[in-house]
């Protein structure tokens, strides 16, 4: 391996950043983190909805398994907890109307 294909290699691995006064930086990788995934921006209110439950309250997994029990089984749902299931249906309500109203006004 030659000095130029280690140089690629370093630079794949150690993001570099240039300052506005040309010193260049090496980024951390919480900063590389930060650049590529912040800033997704979304008039969504199920992604939004979705993105708080899913940072702060359900594990991904928890909610993933729910997912695909739900899409897999594509008949009729029998809800056990008919209190719970007209909750849901108020959410789900809440967030569509909302929704519509924004795609109305964009």
């Amino acid at each position: 391996m030659n000095y130029d294909e280690i140089l690629k290699i370093s630079d794949a691995i150690t993001p570099i950043t240039r300052r506005a006064d040309n010193y260049t930086t090496v980024a951390s990788f919480e900063d590389t983190l930060l650049k590529e995934s912040g800033n997704y921006k979304t008039y969504n209110m199920f992604i939004s909805f979705f993105y708080s439950l899913l940072r702060d309250y359900v594990h991904v997994g928890d909610f993933e398994k729910a997912l695909k029990d739900t899409v897999n089984y594509r008949e009729e749902h029998v809800l056990s907890n008919g209190y719970l299931a007209k909750y849901a249906e108020y959410v789900y309500g809440q967030l569509k109307l909302v929704s519509d109203l924004n795609k109305e006004n964009s």
